[in-house]
């Protein structure tokens, strides 16, 4: 989540969720709360007369995602330079209950700013590549579970696309992304690799800092699925925006293939899958609850791309994409991970 998008809280759904006495009373942890944009699970930053920063998360979702999520993290901290948040325990708990069935987390604030607040800088693509595979790298031996977010997952885009489309009203908009689902579906999944990834690698999940990645936070979509879902996702969100999308998404996936070694039959599904990424987010965006910004905050810049790029598997960006997956140098491979992009 963008640390200056607009709050959204459960108080503008009619939720009663009193995040200072959870934070105090659940946690020990006394502090001022604020509101933070969610998608699904509302969201507070709390904190401490001492300067402490927390984040309370309040979430429907069953404790085996919970645990998941927690132990995505520790693998990247662990394993990578980037900070992720950790799990602050509640007693001998690392999260608690509530009484209407609930769970609430509190996990420390990670700093930095996000790929889309600092505008989405190009050159920062590589960089992000670079993250992103050894995020993939770290995660490779997270056991694998199973997961409710199969609305977001790039290998069943096209059921998503196709049971949402009709919130689509534009009909020419519904035309495309429906013929997005047609390409997603007729691709051959099968053979590819599978592993747990955090699953949301967007531009408001990833920090910068100082011209760096810094950090990764929020693996509510962690999921067990193909990899090469994982830099087609950071993909999709890092081309939004950008004069030159094409070259965006070459260094992102140069940056990746420099440490996760790319396999052909992977390489050729990669535009597909961030056509596939970008359509699911607009018709989730549709025909979900139009009040929350955070659902709706990139539909624009979306649909930009979408009709920029309308090609299935033959335009300039899919070449990008496919010259990047098939040719990472060994240049790319030995710079570090704040190096501008190798052209």
């Amino acid at each position: 989540m963008g640390r200056d998008a607009a709050p959204y809280s459960g108080a503008q759904r009619g939720l009663n969720i009193d995040a200072v006495a959870i934070t105090a009373q659940r946690f020990g942890i006394v502090g001022t709360a604020t509101p933070l944009p969610g998608y699904s699970d509302e969201n507070f930053r709390i904190e401490t007369e001492t300067g402490e920063v927390f984040v309370l998360k309040v979430t429907s979702r069953d404790r085996e995602h919970v645990r998941l999520q927690a132990a995505v993290f520790d693998a990247i901290r662990s394993k990578t330079p980037y900070e992720t948040p950790k799990t602050v325990a509640a007693g001998s708990n690392t999260a608690v209950t509530l009484l209407d069935g609930r769970t609430a987390r509190l996990l420390t604030w990670v700093e930095g700013t996000s790929f889309s607040d600092s505008k989405r800088p190009p050159d920062n693509a590589l960089a992000i590549g670079v993250a992103v595979g050894r995020i993939v790298d770290a995660l490779e031996p997270v056991a694998a579970a199973s997961t409710d977010r199969q609305d977001w997952d790039p290998a069943t885009a096209d059921h998503t696309i196709r049971e949402r489309a009709a919130a689509v009203t534009d009909e020419r908009r519904r035309t495309l992304v429906l013929e997005i689902a047609g390409v997603v579906a007729e691709l051959d999944l099968t053979s590819l690799p599978r592993q747990i990834i955090h699953g949301d690698l967007n531009d408001d999940n990833v920090l910068l800092a100082d011209g760096r990645v810094s950090g990764v936070i929020d693996a509510g979509d962690a999921m067990h699925t193909i990899r090469i879902a994982e830099p087609a996702i950071a993909a999709a969100y890092a081309i939004l925006d950008q004069n030159d999308p094409p070259s965006v998404a070459h260094d992102l996936i140069a940056g990746f293939a420099s440490i996760v070694a790319i396999a052909p039959e992977e390489a050729e599904v990669i535009w597909p899958l961030i056509k596939g990424r970008l359509a699911t987010s607009v018709v989730m965006a549709a025909s979900g609850p139009r009040d929350n910004p955070h659902r709706v905050k990139s539909e624009n810049q979306v649909w930009d791309i979408l009709e920029r790029f309308p090609a299935g598997n033959s335009d300039l960006m899919a070449e990008q994409v496919l010259s990047a997956a098939r040719h990472a140098s060994a240049r790319v491979r030995d710079q570090p991970p704040d190096a501008p992009p190798a052209r």
